[in-house]
C-alpha cells in the first residue's frame, strides 16, 4: 500500500498515479487559490495544481481519510466516495509542556495590558492583518495597553513585510509582536503568557492551534470559517 499525503500540488502525485500498488490518500486540506494567489501567484497555482491532481487519484485511490468533516467533505467533492475522519495527532505544548523561562520572563515584564495571541505562519488566509486591525478597536473601545503576538514563520514576505507597514499605519508598531517561529519551549511560554486566543483565519483543514490553547486553558475567539468551528465545539467563542 503506498500511503500517501494530499496537499499543494506535488510532482509525487503524477508519479504515484502511475504506480499499480493500491493507494490511501490522507487530506489535511488545501487552501484554495483565491485566497493567496494575489500575494504569492506562484503559491495559487500549486493550491491549483493540488486540487487537480487529487481528483485525478481518485478512481485509483483505494481508501481516504481526512483530518476533520469538513476535509472530509471536500474530499467527497474531489471524487472520493467514502472518506475517513482521522483527526491528526498532536503532541501538545500544554501546562506540563517545560516553558523557555527567559522568554517567558521577557513577555511578563513587557506587560501592560491584556494579551492576545495567535499562532499560525503569515499567510493572508489566516487573517493576521483582521486580528491587527480588531487590536485598533479593541484598544480604543477597552483597553489601551493591548497587544498581540503573531507566532509564526512568513509562508509570504509580501504579506509580512504589509503586516508591518499596517500595524504601523494603525499607530500600532509596538503593540503588535511578529515573533517568527519559535522552538517548542518558547511556543510554550506565549501560550502560557497570554491572556486569549484569537483567531481570523478564512481557510483551516483543521487548525492544531486551537487544541494548543485548550491545552493550556486560554479562552478563545475565532472566526467561524471552515473547519474551525468543529475544531472548537464548546471550548471557545465562534463568531
Amino acid at each position: 500500500v503506498l500511503l500517501y499525503q494530499g496537499s499543494i500540488g506535488s510532482p509525487v502525485a503524477d508519479y504515484l498515479a502511475a504506480r499499480p500498488e493500491p493507494k490511501w490518500l490522507y487530506f489535511h486540506n488545501i487552501t484554495p487559490r483565491r485566497l493567496t494567489e494575489a500575494w504569492d501567484p506562484e503559491v495559487g497555482m500549486a493550491a491549483a495544481t493540488g486540487w487537480a491532481q487529487l481528483r485525478r487519484l481518485a478512481p485509483a485511490s483505494h481508501a481516504s481519510f481526512a483530518n476533520s468533516a469538513y476535509s472530509a467533505g471536500e474530499l467527497r467533492g474531489a471524487g472520493f466516495p467514502h472518506p475517513v475522519v482521522l483527526p491528526p495527532l498532536v503532541e501538545l505544548t500544554g501546562p506540563d509542556c517545560e516553558a523557555d523561562q527567559s522568554v517567558l520572563a521577557h513577555l511578563d515584564a513587557a506587560r501592560r495590558g491584556v494579551e492576545l495571541l495567535f499562532v499560525g505562519r503569515l499567510s493572508p488566509h489566516k487573517g493576521q492583518h483582521h486580528l491587527i486591525a480588531a487590536l485598533a478597536a479593541y484598544r480604543r473601545a477597552y483597553d489601551p495597553d493591548a497587544r498581540l503576538h503573531l507566532v509564526g514563520g512568513a509562508a509570504s514576505t509580501r504579506y509580512r513585510e504589509a503586516l508591518v507597514r499596517y500595524a504601523a499605519k494603525l499607530g500600532l508598531a509596538e503593540a503588535v509582536d511578529l515573533a517568527g517561529s519559535v522552538p517548542r519551549a518558547a511556543l510554550a511560554a506565549h501560550y502560557r503568557s497570554a491572556d486569549a486566543f484569537v483567531c481570523a483565519s478564512a481557510h483551516e483543514g483543521f487548525c492544531v492551534p486551537l487544541l494548543e490553547a485548550m491545552s493550556h486553558d486560554l479562552p478563545i475567539v475565532a472566526y467561524g470559517a471552515t473547519a474551525v468551528p468543529e475544531t472548537v465545539g464548546g471550548a471557545g467563542m465562534v463568531l
